[in-house]
């Protein structure tokens, strides 16, 4: 029996525990959450612009990074942006770029069920490789049809530090856009 008082007890304080330290909303509860890309072309030589739209239509606020970094094909592990870039099924990598993407609680903003958050990126398509070795004085020479997808990704582990009990945490993925790269 007094091992039955001993495991509720420890539970009741894993529980408070727990609640006490959890800072974040899964994403789970942002049903109406839509991240979206778009390009203005859908042929390219060198350099493309992606628009991106972050709409916020559910129920709730949250909380959101502004930084407008975004990593290719995951080689930046830091940013919270990623754009997978495809080439025959297989990821392109972009030339090896270090940053130091230390987010702080001023980087964050509120965005309020029904808004949207706006913002555009270039992407640079000659400096794409297949392999994970790049050279730098190569040129991309791989010709044709490309796929984008954007990803969104934020975790408790981010966030640890952060007084924010609203930002948006988990993953959300873009839809699919396809380019043709062309010399």
């Amino acid at each position: 029996m007094w091992y039955r008082i001993i495991f509720t007890a420890m539970m009741c304080a894993l529980v408070s525990c727990t609640s006490k330290y959890n800072l974040t909303i899964p994403s789970h509860q942002f049903d109406n959450v839509n991240l979206s890309i778009s390009t203005q072309k859908d042929t390219i030589d060198d350099f493309i612009t992606i628009n991106v739209s972050f709409e916020n239509n559910s129920r709730k606020d949250f909380y959101l990074s502004g930084r407008k970094h975004v990593g290719i094909s995951g080689c930046d592990r830091e940013s919270l942006w990623n754009l997978d870039i495809y080439f025959q099924d297989t990821i392109m990598y972009p030339p090896v770029i270090f940053s130091d993407l230390n987010l702080q609680k001023e980087d964050y903003f509120p965005l309020k069920s029904g808004e949207k958050y706006m913002f555009n990126f270039d992407v640079d398509f000659k400096k794409l490789y297949q392999e994970n070795v790049r050279d730098i004085t190569k040129r991309n020479k791989y010709y044709g049809e490309y796929s984008l997808k954007l990803s969104y990704e934020h975790s408790n582990r981010r966030n640890w530090l952060l007084k924010h009990r609203k930002a948006f945490e988990g993953r959300i993925e873009s839809n699919v856009v396809t380019v043709m790269y062309k010399p």
